[in-house]
């Protein structure tokens, strides 16, 4: 285990976990108590829907892609804050993220030079561009897995130590790099383009509750007790 297969590994990976579920856990907790409204249904499911997709983002640190999970858990981050603060410019701002999050982890333009937000789409692979979302990116490691491998210089089986008796010849690699935890990734993927689609249409449900809500002019009431004869006021005994 060299220092550069130690950090990309071991090091990396724990330190963004650590560093999402401590700032999920901060925003929560100190956005709630600085807020006094009460929370409304469409808040309630986008702080749930984002919370729930931060968490299923984390899952790819642990692999050559995790720039993506980065992103990902950045964005549903700032969901969560917007859905606390409840402004306009901050609900405005968020539709504009949510969009160019998009277009990041969904690479609709694949090929554009200049719409296709992750790069490399240009590229060619088995007679067809490359596409970039996270979902392509995923099935991409689980083809070629030799990509993977490179990218962590580990997670290969050694060929010269293997009894082929017990193990399966045709599973060449192992821990992040493995079938089974790519096709995981993959399955993630589709979780995460089906939640970051449900907060969209929540964020424009946000979007127009924000804009044409106008808030109502406080009355305030005094009352004032003057002195006078009051019809019900008990009269006080007259001796002649």
């Amino acid at each position: 285990m060299t220092g550069r297969r130690a950090f990309l590994v071991w090091i990396l990976p724990t330190m963004l976990l650590f560093a999402t579920l401590t700032s999920l856990a901060l925003i929560i907790i100190v956005a709630r108590r600085a807020t006094e409204h009460i929370w409304e249904l469409t808040e309630k499911t986008m702080v749930f829907l984002a919370a729930f997709t931060a968490l299923l983002a984390t899952s790819y640190f642990f692999s050559p892609i995790f720039k993506y999970g980065i992103v990902i858990v950045f964005l549903n981050l700032f969901v969560i804050v917007v859905a606390v603060v409840r402004t306009k410019s901050m609900s405005t701002l968020l539709l504009i993220l949510l969009l160019l999050g998009i277009l990041y982890v969904f690479d609709p333009f694949n090929g554009n030079i200049y719409f296709s937000l992750p790069g490399a789409g240009s590229e060619e692979f088995e007679g067809g561009a490359i596409s970039t979302s996270l979902l392509e990116s995923s099935q991409r490691i689980w083809r070629r897995w030799d990509e993977c491998v490179g990218f962590y210089d580990y997670f290969r089986f050694d060929n010269n130590v293997r009894d082929y008796r017990i193990e399966n010849p045709l599973v060449p690699t192992f821990g992040y790099c493995s079938r089974t935890w790519i096709t995981v990734l993959m399955i993630f993927a589709c979780l995460i383009y089906i939640t970051t689609l449900l907060i969209l249409l929540l964020a424009f449900f946000h979007f127009a509750k924000m804009h044409t809500i106008k808030p109502a002019d406080v009355v305030q009431l005094e009352v004032v007790q003057e002195p006078g004869y009051y019809p019900n006021q008990p009269v006080a005994p007259v001796f002649a």
